[in-house]
């Protein structure tokens, strides 16, 4: 999916796809994972990302990058 990051976290960032809010874990931007989110990616950056897990309940997501591990 293509996303847009809207904020970072102290453990990852928040991404925008298609209206809804997704979560990217710094572990998802890069292996070895980076220490902040703003090494990898820039507020208002639209990228591709992977989706990795979904609870459409309750309308979160969890993303990663190409290439990052899981």
């Amino acid at each position: 999916f293509d996303g847009t990051v809207v904020s970072f976290t102290s453990h990852g960032a928040h991404v925008d796809v298609g209206g809804m809010l997704c979560h990217v874990p710094l572990r998802g931007l890069a292996d070895p994972a980076p220490k902040k989110a703003r090494q990898v990616l820039a507020k208002g950056e639209t990228r591709p990302f992977l989706l990795i897990s979904l609870d459409a309940a309750r309308r979160r997501a969890e993303l990663s990058l190409p290439g990052a591990r899981p």
